[in-house]
């Protein structure tokens, strides 16, 4: 079975001009290795992280990774 974010990853390669078909095996290859790429954070992706997190100053909570997870993946769409 397909994980959801290779799934997420392949509609999205597959629907860049806006036209969205059903993707195909190729799709699925492309977005598992965009997934592998982005696995070892950049030094600005973890600042981010740490800026988060010590901003909340409690303990950290489900919207905290979330919030620490999307800011990390917006950094990596700015570089």
């Amino acid at each position: 079975k397909m994980s959801e974010m290779i799934e997420r990853v392949a509609k999205a390669i597959n629907d860049v001009d806006g036209q969205y078909v059903q993707p195909q095996p190729w799709h699925y290859a492309e977005a598992k290795a965009a997934i592998e790429a982005m696995r070892e954070p950049t030094e600005e992706m973890i600042k981010l992280s740490y800026e988060i997190i010590l901003a909340s100053n409690t303990p950290i909570i489900h919207e905290d990774v979330k919030l620490t997870y999307q800011a990390m993946i917006d950094a990596a769409l700015k570089e």
